[in-house]
């Protein structure tokens, strides 16, 4: 495919940005969806680190274990 192909410059950092895009608009419709869970209690089970995403979805939990 075009992709693979080390010639074809910014293709390869076009696609990983749009798939990047993606995922952070992922993660924001998840925090933004806890946040909205009124009459619910949310909790977050963390073990070890949590980086990006986790962080935020942790935060947007009522109880974090």
């Amino acid at each position: 495919s075009c992709l693979e192909k080390p010639g074809i410059g910014g293709v390869r950092a076009e696609v990983a940005q749009v798939f990047g895009r993606a995922a952070i608009e992922a993660i924001d419709d998840v925090c933004l969806a806890l946040l909205e869970a009124t009459g619910k209690l949310v909790v977050a089970g963390l073990q070890g680190n949590a980086g990006a995403g986790g962080v935020f979805m942790a935060l947007a939990a009522d109880r974090v274990i």
